[in-house]
């Protein structure tokens, strides 16, 4: 009964593991200083694979985000959040399992702030200003309001909420960026877990570093590395040994079109995984400033 557990719950918690880690991924230049009162629309399309031992899964997903910055202790701050759509394929020929979903995945909500290194500056006033050390922080908060079929084995929300820390840390030197962040994932439980089971899962902690160059002004790329471990699950107390121990690798590069639009590509692929799956994904961002 164990091993089959292992195998469902993994299949289940793929494509929203997916869609919810890149959707919420910070990413390169996340906490760099911006004006106050200033409105950002991204949308984001998402698009990955995992692959090997017993499955293969596809995912793709469109994300809308919305964010609006505003001064808080005389440092800039933001609030806003991002609703992703996704479908997602799973196959699974041992178990004869082949199924597709397709719906809203769970919203977010974001709320930022820098606390050191990025003064609350008007856009006249931001002309200015000069980036070197920025110290920051965030809170984003998923509720379990995607679409869930508790007697399914794949869905696109966790049917629970998940409460991620994060803490930054921004070093530009000339046209050189470095930033590291760390974070960690609170998960409460999830009661109706193939309908009648409680899901559990210990915090997961995680690590990102770029390190970007800025070729031409509106113009960077950065080499991302990103590390993830424990987050192991319990099903009805039993313990999965599901733990991660992930590291991924990946590029981005971005080029403003104008100072109101940029465009956006990001590439990841793991290169260390505990699970058999490895997975590899782009996504192409679209944004817009106003």
């Amino acid at each position: 009964m164990r091993i089959y557990l292992i195998a469902f719950s993994l299949f289940i918690l793929l494509p929203l593991q997916s869609v919810q880690c890149h959707a919420a991924e910070a990413g390169a230049h996340a906490y760099n200083n911006l004006p106050i009162d200033l409105n950002i629309v991204q949308v984001l399309y998402f698009q990955s694979e995992s692959s090997g031992g017993l499955s293969r899964l596809t995912t793709q997903a469109g994300v809308l985000r919305y964010y609006r910055t505003f001064p808080l202790f005389g440092q800039v701050a933001l609030i806003g959040g991002f609703l992703p759509y996704a479908r997602a394929k799973l196959d699974v020929p041992s178990f004869a399992l082949h199924k597709q979903v397709t719906g809203i995945s769970d919203p977010t909500l974001v709320i930022g702030m820098d606390f050191f290194g990025a003064p609350a500056l008007t856009r006249e006033q931001f002309k200015h200003y000069k980036a070197g050390t920025v110290f920051g922080g965030s809170l984003q908060i998923t509720a379990p309001l995607g679409r869930y079929d508790p007697a399914s084995r794949l869905n696109l929300s966790g049917n629970r909420w998940v409460f991620k820390p994060e803490l930054a840390l921004t070093q530009t030197i000339a046209d050189w960026e470095f930033e590291l962040l760390g974070h960690y994932h609170h998960f409460t439980s999830n009661k109706t877990f193939l309908s009648k089971l409680t899901r559990e899962q210990r915090g997961r902690w995680g690590i990102d570093a770029h390190l970007s160059y800025t070729i031409m002004r509106g113009m960077w790329l950065s080499l991302d590395y990103l590390r993830r471990w424990s987050g192991e699950t319990s099903i009805n107390g039993v313990r999965q040994g599901d733990q991660v121990r992930d590291s991924t690798i990946g590029i981005t590069a971005e080029m403003a079109f104008s100072p109101a639009i940029a465009l956006q590509l990001t590439y990841r692929n793991d290169i260390v995984t505990q699970s058999l799956n490895k997975t590899r994904s782009f996504t192409l961002k679209t944004q817009y400033l106003w």
